[in-house]
């Protein structure tokens, strides 16, 4: 359910030091529908660090095309794989 693909997605952006093998699935959130949803997954991929820095294209499309709400987060995830 959309409620709680955004708890676990809030959960590893909370996260100190998420787990490597949740990234592909966080990955796979920002292209989500749900700006919510797309928008906890950005700032979810933030948590990684520069170990996402694979999924910059994802995080670029975000920021050029991506629902308001998940732009400012898209260009802050960008901001911490520098």
């Amino acid at each position: 359910t959309p409620g709680f693909r955004l708890a676990a997605l809030w959960d590893v952006a909370d996260a100190d030091d998420p787990a490597p093998d949740l990234l592909d699935a966080v990955r796979g959130c920002v292209g989500d529908r749900d700006r919510d949803i797309a928008a906890a997954a950005v700032e979810a991929l933030a948590a990684f660090g520069p170990a996402a820095a694979a999924a910059a294209p994802e995080l670029i499309l975000a920021v050029w095309y991506g629902e308001p709400e998940v732009r400012p987060a898209a260009a802050r995830a960008l901001g911490r794989f520098a």
